[in-house]
């Protein structure tokens, strides 16, 4: 299947922020479809247990994920997706204003795959995502489900 057609995860509850993240997409050229949740138990409930999933269950391409969101927080739901065999393999791009070099590393450590601070500037912001697409979805190879 075509990473370009294969559906993105974003994890978030800030209206600009979504949408900043959104425009960092169309200006990268990323139009992969989109499912957005503004809490962790909404985006948990879509990916059920894994016992419940079926056979032709879609896995996204990629997750962006705030840590900060209602409910079942990001980092409960980095745990949760990492513990699971058949949804580990999903990169997931923690988004986060927090530069604490300590919650960087422990996303690390739960097996986030990226880390990508959100920026003020715009622009820079932008480019960042500019280079998430370069490195995800032209440059490494990333299993089909």
């Amino acid at each position: 299947m075509d990473k370009s057609s294969r559906y993105i995860i974003i994890v978030e509850d800030s209206e600009a922020d979504f949408e900043s993240l959104i425009r960092g997409f169309k200006k990268a050229g990323i139009d992969n479809p989109v499912r957005r949740f503004v809490s962790g138990d909404d985006m948990l409930a879509f990916l059920g247990e894994a016992d419940e999933r079926t056979a032709d269950f879609e896995r996204p391409l990629m997750i962006f994920l705030d840590l900060n969101i209602p409910d079942t927080s990001g980092w409960q739901v980095l745990k949760d997706i990492k513990s699971q065999q058949d949804l580990r393999g999903i990169p997931i791009v923690v988004t986060s204003s927090n530069e604490d070099p300590r919650e960087v590393a422990l996303c690390y450590q739960h097996g986030a795959n990226s880390y990508l601070l959100k920026m003020t500037d715009l622009a820079t912001f932008h480019q960042h995502i500019q280079q998430l697409k370069t490195y995800w979805w032209e440059t490494v190879l990333l299993p089909v489900y």
